[in-house]
């Protein structure tokens, strides 16, 4: 369930900024690299992943990690669990 959200996510945002899918689904287990202790997602760690990505695709342009990370479903997740994050 949780992948098929990330994959959901990973296909809206993809139409959002015009990334190709793959592309997208490539970078998608760099993402489990940028999780803290607690479940949630260091800023530091997305910010690795844009520029990453940045460098694959030849995009110059500042991205915020805002427009490629939607976290509310995951604080969400964590505040029902009792999860304190970061």
């Amino acid at each position: 369930m949780i992948i098929e959200r990330l994959l959901s996510e990973v296909a809206l945002r993809r139409r959002s900024i015009g990334v190709f899918l793959l592309v997208a689904v490539f970078f998608l287990p760099f993402l489990f690299h940028t999780a803290n202790d607690d479940g949630g997602l260091s800023d530091n760690g997305i910010r690795l992943l844009i520029d990453e990505a940045k460098k694959q695709a030849r995009v110059e342009r500042e991205i915020s990690p805002s427009e490629v990370a939607d976290l509310s479903i995951l604080r969400e997740a964590q505040k029902e669990l009792g999860i304190k994050t970061k």
